[in-house]
């Protein structure tokens, strides 16, 4: 699993500053790298998508919106938020708690994905991984980080019976 090409799509820009990139550190793995500061108290809902691309990107499996307040107060969620969870929060520092403060500086770096947390049997191909992040409040989309990601089909196993 690889990811391609990263981007960061500002949905509302009056609600803080945002940037995104994408460090390569060999054909197989990248480093994903977001930073976000609000401009005021953020109460955040997570919108997690995932695409496959047929001829065009379409839904695929995964398609859940939390309440990350409620989330980091410990309210049961879906398998796949506690999964990113896990990885996002230990390549960033998210879990500053709720709201998330005006001015304050959030960030994911030297994120990798981890291909151990998809199911074994994934379609080869080419997805689309959108997080989208919306104020709670006000139910406005601040920002959508979309990672564009290819799954190759791994080798066959050399197994020899005897």
């Amino acid at each position: 699993m690889v990811v391609k090409r990263l981007e960061c799509l500002e949905l509302t820009k009056d609600y803080g500053n945002v940037t995104c990139s994408l460090n390569l550190k060999n054909r197989t793995t990248s480093y994903v790298q977001v930073d976000y500061v609000p401009f005021f108290d953020i109460y955040p809902l997570i919108k997690i998508t995932l695409n496959y691309r047929f001829t065009v990107y379409r839904k695929f499996l995964i398609d859940v919106t939390e309440d990350f307040c409620a989330f980091m107060k410990g309210k049961k969620s879906a398998p796949v938020v506690s999964i990113l969870w896990e990885s996002l929060n230990a390549a960033g520092n998210l879990k500053t708690g709720c709201p998330h403060k005006k001015g304050e500086h959030y960030y994911v770096k030297d994120y990798v994905i981890d291909e151990k947390k998809f199911p074994p049997a994934m379609p080869t191909g080419d997805y689309r991984i959108d997080i989208t992040i919306i104020n709670n409040v006000d139910k406005v989309q601040m920002l959508t980080v979309q990672m564009f990601v290819l799954i190759q089909r791994k080798p066959e196993a050399d197994i020899t019976w005897n």
